[in-house]
């Protein structure tokens, strides 16, 4: 029998044909119900997934994307094409050949695409933009189903924007989140070593509806939550990036916006790229070195 192609059992390639038919549209499922927030390998969450195939879609489909990109979503056709000669009992030709050639097909393919189910820019200039539409199912949080329950129509704003939100930083310290209802500015002030002042104001049009009124208090809700969420985060990561387990590098490339920002730190301040943290007194003549 040559590589991957039917026995001469027409029944048993039917069953296995199905199989791999089967195999692949739960793959295919598992990655087009992608969603960064879902369980994986690298996110923790408590919530159960939204990916469609469950925990193991979302685990899978994580994986999938981190090792080959869009390119993933040439898994499934490949297995609907090789299903589909075992239901029909073709013989597979120069079946090894082919393995060749679809690696090279992913390896192009993982070239070729940057995937990041969210849209995300970062330019030389030190802006930095993440953004994402609003889940059609909200997770179990009343105030996010709240919020899309009461987020009214928004005239205004083009359609795409009506239920999306955007994050849009500036080098080194100012952030604008922009959500259909307001706009939040931060306003990041260093205070000391590992210390900072977070200076912060909401603006939005006059808007007296009462969906409106309730959208943008469960809005701040969920915001003033994911900030008492990440100050306890970080002060965890602190703890151990000063343990000396930590050397350097960004500790999950899932942050994009975090990890575009220490990028910059290490191109504008070269003695960010130094392992061995310098002699009390030596940081600007390392980097002065280091700039030359």
């Amino acid at each position: 029998m040559k590589l991957l192609s039917p026995t001469q059992h027409k029944r048993l390639n039917e069953v296995t044909g199905f199989l791999l038919l089967s195999g692949g549209l739960v793959v295919l499922l598992s990655l087009v119900s992608y969603h960064t927030q879902d369980p994986s390998f690298d996110t923790a969450a408590s919530a159960r997934p939204l990916n469609l195939v469950g925990y193991a879609g979302s685990y899978a489909s994580d994986l999938f994307f981190q090792m080959f990109g869009a390119a993933a979503f040439l898994f499934p056709l490949l297995i609907f094409l090789l299903s589909w000669k075992w239901i029909r009992s073709e013989e597979l030709q120069a079946g090894g050949i082919k393995i060749f050639g679809a690696i090279l097909l992913f390896a192009i393919g993982l070239a070729a695409s940057g995937f990041d189910p969210r849209e995300f820019s970062r330019r030389h200039g030190g802006t930095m933009r993440l953004s994402h539409h609003m889940r059609a199912e909200p997770r179990d949080n009343w105030s996010a189903r709240g919020y899309a329950r009461f987020l009214p129509v928004i005239e205004h704003l083009p359609e795409p924007m009506r239920r999306r939100w955007t994050y849009i930083g500036l080098f080194p310290n100012v952030f604008f989140d922009i959500y259909p209802e307001w706009l939040d500015f931060f306003h990041i002030v260093p205070t000391g070593p590992g210390r900072v002042r977070i200076r912060a104001r909401s603006f939005g049009f006059p808007d007296d509806r009462r969906e409106m009124r309730a959208a943008r208090w469960l809005c701040a809700r969920l915001n003033s939550r994911v900030q008492a969420e990440d100050e306890v985060l970080t002060r965890s990561v602190q703890q151990g990036l000063e343990s000396g387990a930590y050397t350097r590098g960004i500790l999950s490339d899932k942050e994009v916006v975090l990890a575009g920002f220490q990028d910059w730190i290490r191109a504008k301040l070269p003695v960010a790229n130094v392992v061995e943290r310098p002699r009390p007194g030596t940081m600007a003549e390392h980097n002065a070195r280091l700039s030359r």
